[in-house]
């Protein structure tokens, strides 16, 4: 039985299982700063000092015996005032990672915070910024990587390798591949080939691949320095996606790049808590 077979047998039993969670207004938005990844401009949060606290538990499931009931057990952990660490368990055939999603503040829309890997069943979120509220989930999603390619950028200013305009190039609707990624039995055939890399300058580099699936939900790019293992997430692109110019890469590095069709599964219960006072400290 496959992972979206799961869901189907058992949604009623997910709904008796609704977890229960901490929900506090919050009075505070996080700062943010404003900075390029990729070429693209982005919003990150401004961390705050860490800080030390006992440990607050939400949405602690406990023990199964019915493995098939609810794919994803996800517990958040405040092992500081201003540090939660995320854990979970899950039950999903087949699956080739997830995505860490969260929200802040009274924003609620979910952001991509980091992708893990089915081995991977632990997420460290330090140093937030104190009394806000903050939200995560845990979304599995199915896709094989593409072909790895490497380059070793050199020294230049960041206005000399920044974006000058491209942006990520997309085959026309119904153009792309032909191999559904929701079938199990042609899921590694939709995974992108020829996977190439261009260089344009010292710290800029253009992809290009094959788009190979008919059905995805969107590619990611992945990225590791100096070695051609422990990727992490580098990019989100649309459906048909072709090719990404990467920008602003690290001065005198070997990057290694993959890119990789994906579709998504039916993300966890949300769990929610807030972030307590940091904790000051008084010269003597």
């Amino acid at each position: 039985m496959n992972y979206f077979q799961i869901l189907k047998t058992h949604s009623v039993k997910l709904l008796s299982l609704l977890a229960v969670t901490f929900i506090a207004s919050c009075s505070s938005q996080m700062k943010m700063k404003r900075v390029s990844l990729a070429g693209l401009a982005v919003q990150i949060p401004i961390p705050a000092a860490a800080a030390t606290s006992t440990n607050i538990v939400v949405n602690n499931f406990g023990p199964l015996t019915d493995t098939n009931v609810l794919p994803i057990l996800l517990t958040a952990t405040m092992v500081s005032p201003v540090d939660i660490d995320l854990k979970w368990s899950t039950h999903i055939p087949d699956v080739d990672g997830y995505f860490v999603d969260f929200n802040f503040g009274s924003d609620r829309r979910f952001q991509i915070l980091d992708i893990k890997y089915p081995n991977e069943t632990t997420f460290h979120h330090p140093n937030l910024m104190p009394n806000t509220r903050f939200a995560y989930r845990i979304r599995p999603f199915f896709g094989k990587p593409s072909n790895v390619v490497s380059f070793a950028t050199g020294d230049a200013a960041d206005e000399l390798s920044g974006d000058d305009g491209v942006r990520p190039g997309q085959v026309p609707a119904g153009a792309g591949g032909t191999n559904s990624m929701r079938n199990p039995l042609t899921r590694e055939k939709s995974a992108p080939t020829d996977l190439t890399i261009t260089r344009i300058g010292p710290r800029v580099a253009d992809l290009n691949w094959k788009d190979n699936a008919s059905d995805e939900d969107g590619y990611f790019l992945e990225t590791s320095l100096g070695s051609d293992r422990d990727f992490h997430f580098f990019g989100l692109l649309k459906t048909n996606t072709t090719s990404f110019r990467a920008s602003l890469l690290p001065t005198n590095t070997i990057c290694y790049f993959r890119v990789r069709a994906y579709c998504e599964g039916s993300p966890s219960l949300a769990v929610e808590l807030t972030t307590g006072n940091k904790l000051m400290t008084h010269p003597h």
